[in-house]
Protein backbone atom coordinates (compact mmCIF):
# COMPACT_ATOMS: atom_id res chain seq x y z
CA UNK A 1 0.00 0.00 0.00
CA UNK A 2 3.51 2.31 0.15
CA UNK A 3 2.12 2.69 -3.77
CA UNK A 4 -1.25 4.26 -2.33
CA UNK A 5 0.73 6.78 0.29
CA UNK A 6 2.72 8.32 -2.25
CA UNK A 7 0.03 8.92 -4.92
CA UNK A 8 -1.68 10.72 -2.13
CA UNK A 9 0.87 12.59 -1.53
CA UNK A 10 1.97 14.06 -4.95
CA UNK A 11 -1.35 13.49 -7.05
CA UNK A 12 -3.83 16.50 -6.13
CA UNK A 13 -6.88 14.51 -7.77
CA UNK A 14 -6.04 10.93 -5.44
CA UNK A 15 -5.23 13.65 -2.38
CA UNK A 16 -8.20 14.99 -2.75
CA UNK A 17 -10.55 12.11 -3.29
CA UNK A 18 -8.62 10.42 -0.41
CA UNK A 19 -9.55 13.61 1.91
CA UNK A 20 -12.86 12.68 0.59
CA UNK A 21 -12.81 9.13 1.95
CA UNK A 22 -11.38 9.63 5.45
CA UNK A 23 -14.39 12.50 6.15
CA UNK A 24 -16.80 9.58 5.29
CA UNK A 25 -14.62 6.37 6.45
CA UNK A 26 -11.56 6.16 8.57
CA UNK A 27 -7.91 6.44 7.02
CA UNK A 28 -7.48 2.57 6.70
CA UNK A 29 -10.72 1.90 4.32
CA UNK A 30 -9.58 5.53 2.71
CA UNK A 31 -6.11 4.15 1.77
CA UNK A 32 -7.48 0.98 0.67
CA UNK A 33 -9.74 2.20 -1.88
CA UNK A 34 -7.15 4.45 -3.13
CA UNK A 35 -4.83 1.25 -3.33
CA UNK A 36 -7.84 -0.39 -5.23
CA UNK A 37 -8.32 2.59 -7.43
CA UNK A 38 -4.83 2.75 -8.71
CA UNK A 39 -5.02 -0.94 -8.88
CA UNK A 40 -7.44 -0.49 -11.58
CA UNK A 41 -5.67 2.36 -13.32
CA UNK A 42 -2.91 0.35 -13.61
CA UNK A 43 -4.95 -2.47 -15.08
CA UNK A 44 -6.32 -0.70 -18.08
CA UNK A 45 -2.80 0.71 -18.61
CA UNK A 46 -1.48 -2.71 -18.75
CA UNK A 47 -4.65 -3.18 -20.81
CA UNK A 48 -4.24 -0.73 -23.53
CA UNK A 49 -0.94 -0.29 -23.52
CA UNK A 50 -0.86 3.19 -22.38
CA UNK A 51 1.38 5.10 -20.08
CA UNK A 52 0.19 7.05 -17.09
CA UNK A 53 0.35 10.54 -19.00
CA UNK A 54 -1.81 8.96 -21.47
CA UNK A 55 -4.10 7.85 -19.33
CA UNK A 56 -4.80 10.90 -17.41
CA UNK A 57 -5.36 13.04 -20.34
CA UNK A 58 -8.00 10.28 -21.88
CA UNK A 59 -9.81 11.35 -18.71
CA UNK A 60 -12.05 8.72 -16.83
CA UNK A 61 -15.97 9.06 -16.63
CA UNK A 62 -15.26 7.95 -12.44
CA UNK A 63 -13.18 11.14 -12.11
Amino acid sequence: MEAAHVAVRFEPRWRRHYLRLTMKKNRSIAIVAIARKLAVRLWWMWKLGLDYGQIVESGSHAE
